[in-house]
């Protein structure tokens, strides 16, 4: 009987590491080792403590050795819960602990800073997270940064946008692989669910820290998880969750054609100067209604970078629809200070009147 539960267990964890390697073959994770280059890549592994970074870390170092890849160890102390923020970093350093690999830590007061900067707390925590991951990085020569985002991550996050609006490059979902700055970001969990990675710590024996405002349903994501997908896959289809993942895979694809015909209506009908742009109505009266709305989004991205998650659809078809209005002089307010003015065939967007 042991011996069944051994074998079961091996295939477990087998098939659990597996299809973390195809995710890293099949999204181009390690280009240097691909490329046989003879380089050795170095990932800052981000560890909160909680079951997915616990995955990510165990898995990654599973496959170091063979993958040639040498790893740092990053958590961020956020400071949200007091003792216990303290209690989850201590216990994140003697969980990783290794003789060969650095750990690195820093707290931060991340409500004091959210009020200094006007903004909430979690996009400040995710801000201060992103910005620390990058300190670390360059500090140790990393060639990338590894986060525990997974399946069930990358449902949410469609379905929400999805509720919210977004556009195609939003219900792209959470990129497998991207560039935040100088910051290159892998996830190489993201074809994995909660489930199978809370079954692999099951059964490799691995501990794991629980923060609590994960369940608290002020967050709107909580609710998501908790409430609506569960409610989905038990009322629509019990693979709603994959479903979602594979929609988002499809965006991102679609997304990039059209960023290669958006940019070539952007040289032909966009000037920008310092905090204005101006877009030449002549020549985007020709374009579709999808094209002028994607012209108007890459220019508010342009002059206000980080603005673009407080625009929703209703403000992109309003701003586009003024290159084609023909009552003359228009001119709207929009978030965060941004103001679209139509003068004559062309539309001025500015941040400040």
């Amino acid at each position: 009987m042991n011996g069944m539960l051994n074998i079961v267990q091996l295939t477990s964890m087998n098939t659990f590491i597996a299809k973390i390697k195809q995710t890293l073959v099949r999204y181009d994770m390690l280009p240097l080792v691909k490329a046989n280059t003879g380089v050795k890549q170095k990932w800052v592994v981000a560890v909160s403590g909680g079951p997915d970074s616990m995955a990510l870390w165990h898995a990654c170092l599973s496959l170091s050795q063979a993958l040639g890849l040498e790893l740092v160890v990053a958590h961020l102390n956020h400071g949200l819960r007091k003792n216990e923020s303290d209690e989850d970093a201590q216990w994140v350093a003697q969980a990783t602990e290794h003789p060969e690999i650095p750990f690195y830590i820093k707290k931060v007061d991340t409500e004091k800073i959210a009020k200094e900067r006007k903004l909430g707390i979690e996009e400040t925590a995710r801000d201060l997270r992103y910005s620390f991951f990058e300190e670390v990085a360059q500090e140790t020569g990393a060639t990338a940064v590894a986060t525990g985002h997974n399946l069930d991550d990358q449902a949410e996050t469609v379905l929400m946008r999805l509720v919210r609006g977004a556009g195609m490059d939003g219900l792209g979902g959470i990129p497998p692989v991207n560039q935040k700055g100088k910051l290159r970001l892998v996830r190489p969990l993201i074809q994995v669910s909660r489930a199978e990675i809370l079954d692999y710590l099951k059964r490799e024996e691995k501990k794991f820290r629980l923060d609590k405002s994960n369940t608290d349903m002020k967050y709107r994501r909580n609710y998501v998880r908790h409430q609506l997908l569960p409610e989905l896959e038990k009322e629509w289809n019990p693979a709603v969750k994959t479903i979602l993942s594979r929609s988002a895979d499809q965006h991102r694809e679609v997304f990039s054609y059209i960023e290669e015909e958006t940019e070539k209506w952007w040289q032909r009908s966009v000037r920008l100067n310092g905090t204005q742009a101006r877009l030449k109505g002549g020549v985007l009266k020709k374009a579709s209604p999808f094209m002028r709305q994607e012209i108007v989004k890459r220019v508010i991205r342009r002059l206000a970078p980080g603005s673009s998650e407080r625009f929703h659809a209703e403000h992109l078809v309003q701003t586009a629809d003024l290159l084609v209005d023909k009552r003359g002089e228009s001119k709207i307010s929009l978030p965060d200070g941004v103001f679209a003015q139509k003068s004559g065939k062309d539309l001025f967007i500015s941040i400040g009147e």
